[in-house]
Formats: structure tokens, C-alpha cells, sequence
């Protein structure tokens, strides 16, 4: 299933969303990709500032637990779960959990974030439009180029599942740019597969940076 479903936060104010009951393992993991920031924020733990980055969580395991209305093992099993299927990373901090979600812009995209919807006629045949200029500061990205994220995220967690779970994954922007400039081609491949077999690649931060460079060397060797 592809596309978009825009899904505004205030919902989450109406009656519907306050049933006292547990939550299913889909409303808790909607929850999660709901309430994680959806910008670069710092939160204050225990006297620290602790940073917060979009997509991510530092939420105690309580908190969660009393939001989803489950104890605190279930909520264990649950978080162990979306880990093992690469949906979620898992970090202590302090005196709480800093938890990411892998591949946060499949979700809630720069593209959603910066949507309008056109203003509509008053006639029963009319459906909404989308602008497709950019707007300030916002990339709205199209169909294809989602799609084509989409599959480029597939594989990598089918076949370099580490470069995934780096701190800064490869983001959409950089993904097109990759694109652009042939960091993808056969060579692109060929190290991304090797970097998600090289014991030091949690040392280095960016996915993005980290592709290119091996690629950049491999270039130079050839060129000699």
C-alpha cells in the first residue's frame, strides 16, 4: 500500500481517542510515530540537557506504559518486538529511554510536513489538489521520488541492515541528491554492502557522507 494519509495531532483531542481501555499493538505504534519529535529538540533529564533529535523519544518506559494502559513487561516485549523488525532503535540515557524510529521520514516526510491543500470549489465532482511548488523551506516531494525512497529502504534492510541504524540514516534529500550525482550506481552497491559488514561503522555518523567517501576512494583507485 502506498501513499499518503494526513493525520493531525488534535485528533488525538477527540472523544474517540479516550477510551479507557489497553491499547492494540497498532494504536501503540501509531502512538509512537505521533508523538516522537518531529524536530531537533533538547529535553531536560535530571539536570541534562539531553538531545532529542527528530524522530525520536525520551519518554521513560512508564510514561509509555501509562499511555498504552500496559504494564511495563508487556511494553518490553513490544519495544523488543519493533527492534527485531528494525522499526525502532533503543538507547539508555540517564534515567530514561531515547528511542528512534528507523527511516522516520517514511512516515511523516518533509513533504507532509510542508503539504496545503488547495482551496476547493463548492461542487460535488471537485476533489482536493496538492501545489506542487516548493515551498519556503519545504521540499514537497512527489509520488515517485516517495516510492522510490520507499524501495531504496527496502533493500537496504534486506541487505545492509546496519547502514539503517546509523545515527544519521540517508534522509529523502540525500537519497535524490545520491541519485543526482551516480552514488548509486553498481560501485554505490557494492559499498554499501561493505560498510554494512565493516565492524567500525557505528563510529562515523552519516550514512550519507560515509557512502561517499568509499565511493570517492574507490574512484581514485581506479583512476591509478
Amino acid at each position: 500500500m502506498e501513499g499518503w494519509v494526513k493525520f493531525h495531532r488534535k485528533a488525538y483531542d477527540n472523544f474517540l481517542y479516550q477510551e479507557n481501555r489497553p491499547h492494540t499493538k497498532r494504536e501503540a505504534w501509531e502512538d509512537i510515530i505521533a508523538l516522537v519529535n518531529h524536530e531537533d529538540d533538547k529535553c531536560l533529564i535530571g539536570g541534562s540537557l539531553i538531545e532529542c533529535k527528530r524522530g525520536q523519544s525520551t519518554k521513560s518506559l512508564e510514561t509509555w506504559a501509562k499511555l498504552f494502559r500496559w504494564n511495563k513487561s508487556k511494553l518490553r516485549r513490544f519495544l523488543i518486538l519493533l527492534k527485531k523488525e528494525n522499526m525502532l532503535t533503543l538507547e539508555n540515557v540517564l534515567k530514561s529511554t531515547r528511542l528512534t524510529i528507523c527511516n522516520y521520514d517514511i512516515y511523516q516526510s518533509e513533504r507532509n510536513a510542508g503539504e496545503t491543500l488547495v482551496k476547493r470549489k463548492r461542487n460535488a465532482g471537485e476533489t482536493l489538489t496538492q501545489p506542487k511548488q516548493e515551498l519556503k523551506n519545504n521540499i514537497i516531494y512527489t509520488d515517485e521520488q516517495n516510492v522510490n525512497y520507499s524501495n531504496f529502504n527496502k533493500w537496504l534492510q534486506e541487505n545492509a541492515p546496519r547502514v539503517l541504524k546509523m545515527q544519521n540514516p540517508i534522509t529523502i534529500k540525500e537519497f535524490l541528491k545520491l541519485k543526482e550525482d551516480n552514488y548509486l550506481d553498481k560501485t554505490g552497491v557494492e559499498k554499501l554492502k561493505e560498510m554494512d559488514n565493516w565492524a567500525d561503522l557505528f563510529k562515523k555518523i552519516s550514512a550519507n557522507k560515509t557512502l561517499r567517501n568509499w565511493v570517492n576512494r574507490e574512484d581514485e583507485k581506479k583512476s591509478k
